[in-house]
């Protein structure tokens, strides 16, 4: 059996790709100066944007290793501490949890944009793929030597409502929000995968998430179906579920 821990060989990682993350980081950094300039004054934006930076180098030490640049996950681990160091700073100056995440969903949207057409053609074809869906089988049957990593059953699909699915029992960002004191935000940052899920139109549609208290996230995928879960459509509930 192989040995699960949580201070591998590796876990320098994200220290010494730090110059790497902090540059990452930049392209959020400008997006969300120019949104909060647009609402409030640019001194006030600048000042963020440079307190997100300190606090994203920070927190980048601390982020949970799951096998760095060969493990897909990790973008997601590096985004969710991007913006809790965003968190961080808004929430010192006053701004509440909601409108930290109508900002993050706003500016994920608008970066979604920007991924080049040939890339987007790329994942749709992936999504349904059998080599895709033997990859999630593969992943869901193995063993990951981390205990932060990601845990998830595959689910086949069952001819009508979907065609297959991912049920997850623990997730890193998860519990990075949380050890980092912003768990009221990792519920808005799950929603960021339904821009994505339509810009892939992957047929994706979730009624469950840990962040949310529920006992694991149901992925469903349908080729076809419209995305129609959105901010709008999940903002009530993740309020509901944090201000009960």
């Amino acid at each position: 059996m192989t040995e699960k821990t949580t201070n591998p060989d590796h876990s320098q990682f994200y220290t010494e790709n730090l110059d790497r993350f902090v540059a990452s980081f930049e392209r959020t950094r400008l997006a969300v100066v120019d949104y909060v300039s647009r609402q409030s004054t640019s001194e006030v934006a600048n000042e963020i944007g440079k307190d997100a930076s300190l606090n994203f180098e920070r927190i980048l030490p601390e982020l949970p290793y799951v096998g760095g640049d060969v493990h897909p996950g990790t973008r997601f681990i590096v985004s969710a501490g991007q913006w809790i160091a965003v968190y961080r700073a808004m929430t010192k100056r006053g701004y509440r949890t909601l409108d930290v995440a109508q900002m993050m969903y706003s500016i994920y949207e608008d970066q979604l944009k920007e991924v080049p057409p040939d890339e987007v053609a790329r994942g749709k074809a992936l999504t349904f793929s059998d080599e895709y869906m033997d990859l999630m089988k593969q992943w869901a049957e193995s063993t990951s030597p981390y205990e932060c990593d990601w845990k998830v059953d595959f689910v086949e699909g069952d001819g009508v409502d979907f065609d297959y699915g991912l049920d997850y029992q623990a997730c890193p960002c998860l519990e990075l929000f949380k050890a980092q004191n912003a768990g009221e935000l990792a519920p808005f940052f799950c929603l960021l995968d339904f821009p994505e899920a339509k810009q892939l139109e992957s047929g994706f549609s979730r009624t469950k998430t840990l962040a949310q208290g529920d006992d694991v996230c149901n992925f469903r995928y349908k080729k076809g179906r419209e995305v129609v879960q959105d901010w709008d459509t999940e903002v009530e509930k993740i309020l509901d579920s944090i201000c009960p």
